[in-house]
């Protein structure tokens, strides 16, 4: 009946005996304590069936608590009158999804998303396809592969607000609808909240790096990461005596692309009062750019930071000091980019739907 039921080949069926005294709890519980620790691995990747039969309430309680951890469905035979039939019992799953729902929400609310993709494989929830595609989604959009997250999104059930809520945004991004920089605020908040600091202020230099790239393009019509980007700034600062004489009064250095030298060119066409088709440009980026001008003195000082930190070129702590300027400057920050960044964190948007 249970072979029927569960669907198991007879051929594949192996025979442990239970050693011990199966009345005891405490024998039960190290028996099927080493038994679980022997096959954690086959356990953890395989359907598993616990029948909760007519045996002691020692063997059924410590050997459904044991298998509490796995992807398990328990059984048990239900009589009425002279028919017998196995049936789902409710409890134990009931208890296990609670426990494991814990632990996946927790991993969500850190945006451990694939930590969390691992564990609801092996868990309770591992039928739950939608929240396994939504998780890797957030973990590819997460490492930047949007494209990749976007195609996991699109596998998403039609008409769900996951998919909805992933979908549009993942799409706006890769089609530049949505600006990538909104990406990048995101996940410095997000090491903000984990405080993971040196990882915030590398993703804070990341923001203004790219500013100051898309700026300089629009204003000297200039792709910095095209491949010829070297050789046209170079000819850009050689062919133009202003220029180098500005850099130079300045002590900036334009032997080569540096993030000083391109903001000190940005400040130069900005700060030219007689260019009005620059001064009178409705742009968001451009906007932004010039707010925050309103923290340069700040950004500076975490700069200096950063560069002697693990992420750049040394071995620098992050003071209290540092973290409480840190976090003002990712405050001001999200003050100036409401504009440019409408709808808000994918982050706290999607995980308020899976959890």
């Amino acid at each position: 009946m249970l072979i029927k039921r569960c669907k198991v080949d007879e051929g594949v069926i192996s025979i442990d005996i239970i050693q011990g005294n199966p009345s005891d709890s405490d024998e039960m519980s190290r028996f099927f304590g080493d038994f679980v620790s022997k096959r954690e691995r086959e356990l953890r990747y395989a359907k598993n069936y616990v029948f909760v039969g007519p045996g002691t309430p020692a063997i059924n309680t410590t050997l459904s608590v044991s298998m509490a951890d796995f992807s398990t469905e328990y059984l048990y035979l239900k009589r009425e009158g002279t028919s017998t039939e196995v049936v789902p019992l409710g409890f134990f799953k009931r208890l296990s999804r609670r426990k494991f729902s814990i632990v996946v929400g927790e991993l969500i609310d850190s945006y451990d998303y694939a930590v969390a993709v691992n564990v609801v494989g092996g868990s309770p929830f591992s039928s739950d396809s939608t929240l396994e595609k939504v998780l890797f989604a957030m973990n590819e959009r997460k490492n930047y592969n949007f494209e990749r997250a976007y195609e996991m999104a699109g596998r998403l059930p039609e008409g769900s607000e996951e998919k909805k809520v992933l979908g549009s945004y993942l799409s706006d991004v890769i089609n530049e609808k949505k600006s990538r920089l909104c990406a990048i605020y995101d996940d410095m908040c997000v090491y903000i909240k984990k405080k993971e600091y040196h990882a915030a202020m590398a993703m804070l230099f990341s923001f203004t790096d790219i500013l100051s790239n898309q700026v300089f393009g629009l204003l000297y019509k200039m792709d910095l990461n095209a491949e010829n980007a070297k050789d046209r700034f170079r000819e850009l600062v050689n062919g133009d005596d202003e220029l180098r004489k500005y850099l130079e009064e300045r002590g900036v250095r334009y032997d080569s692309l540096n993030v000083p030298c391109i903001d000190t060119l940005i400040s130069k066409v900005i700060d030219d009062v007689n260019r009005s088709d620059f001064n009178n440009l409705q742009n968001k980026t451009l906007t932004l750019w010039k707010k925050l001008r309103e923290v340069e003195a700040d950004i500076k000082r975490l700069r200096e930071v950063r560069n002697k930190g693990p992420f750049a070129h040394g071995y620098r702590g992050v003071s209290e000091d540092t973290k409480d300027l840190l976090e003002k400057v990712v405050v001001r920050i999200g003050e100036m980019i409401t504009n440019l960044c409408k709808e808000g964190s994918l982050y706290e948007r999607n995980n308020e739907l899976i959890t």
